[in-house]
């Protein structure tokens, strides 16, 4: 064979070779860019339950400063009737929503 035939061959090899290259590399890359979406889901549900979690803790404080502030109402003789969460008579819960309500506290 000749030097120019040689180096034909040698070409159309190294053609071949990359070809082959590009088709592992482009199976490479659906993976990847399937990895990257399931990972892009996974971050979008992590951080559904982060904000569902940071919801539910600050509304639990919430509650906790209305029952603190009924509680320090009561322990002043201001309300009768309360006790912890619980109330004995429906004036009783007026009064507390009243007291709410004049305290900017919660949702009463």
């Amino acid at each position: 064979m000749s030097e120019k035939g040689q180096e034909i061959s040698s070409k159309k090899n190294q053609i071949k070779d990359m070809k082959l290259l590009i088709q592992h590399l482009d199976t490479d890359l659906k993976h990847y860019l399937n990895q990257q979406e399931l990972s892009k889901s996974s971050l979008a549900d992590s951080r559904q339950i982060e904000d569902e979690a940071k919801r539910l803790l600050n509304s639990s404080r919430s509650r906790g400063q209305v029952l603190s502030s009924l509680i320090k109402h009561k322990e002043s003789d201001r309300i009768k009737g309360l006790y912890d969460r619980l109330v004995d008579s429906i004036e009783v819960g007026q009064t507390c929503i009243e007291y709410l309500k004049r305290n900017d506290l919660g949702r009463a």
